[in-house]
């Protein structure tokens, strides 16, 4: 209960038109955050089974079924070379599926890269509306205590909001990133050996 009535005087203090909005941004973010980092895990972008499947393939295609990214990728591209009348290689199938299914790893972080570079300039803005506030009062009534604490206060509590919600942010934004480039690398490899497998197997059956 105390925490709660905190939480609506900084916001009363900050202002409703900037700290409703930074709130939303926060909830937000932790929102995306979360999502990503449930989405990134492991078993969900490759998991033990089609992954063990994959580096025990012997020319054919992997018969363990799996709802992960890969195998997702994996499902399609034997489709596609098993459609009748088609001539389209275990490459190319694999190149046209992964081009579908990749954008997986970076869906929606455009989102935290928004509010991390958003939350700050409207804690800006907010100092700068604040600052704006106080002089006015102090045009019209000289240095009263009231009038330029009230703006201030929006000044330092807007700036103090947009920063404490946009650093964590950005820090997950480039984590995530990063985390995504080392899933899809290992996607690529375990790729590459299906690819490597499946027309070794060819060039043995051919000759």
């Amino acid at each position: 209960m105390i925490i709660t009535n905190k939480l609506l005087e900084l916001i009363e203090q900050g202002g409703y038109a900037f700290m409703i909005p930074l709130i939303l941004m926060s909830l937000l973010s932790l929102a995306v955050i979360l999502e990503r980092y449930f989405a990134l895990r492991k078993e969900k972008i490759l998991s033990e089974n089609l992954e063990n499947a994959l580096k025990s393939s012997k020319g054919d295609w992997p018969k363990a079924e799996s709802d992960c990214l890969t195998g997702s990728i994996v499902r399609d591209a034997r489709q596609l070379v098993q459609e009748p009348g088609t001539d389209i290689t275990a490459e190319a199938s694999l190149k046209q599926s992964a081009e579908q299914h990749l954008p997986y790893l970076t869906r929606r972080m455009w989102i935290l890269n928004a509010i991390g570079n958003l939350a700050p300039l409207l804690g800006l803005l907010g100092t700068v509306v604040g600052l704006a506030i106080s002089f006015e009062e102090i045009g019209k009534s000289g240095m009263s205590q009231e009038g330029v604490a009230s703006g201030i206060g929006i000044a330092l509590i807007t700036t103090i909001t947009g920063l404490t919600i946009a650093i964590p942010t950005l820090f997950a934004h480039y984590g995530l990133k990063a985390h995504g480039e080392r899933q899809y690398q290992r996607i690529k490899a375990a790729l590459n050996r299906l690819v490597v497998s499946v027309a070794g197997s060819k060039e043995e059956g051919g000759s």
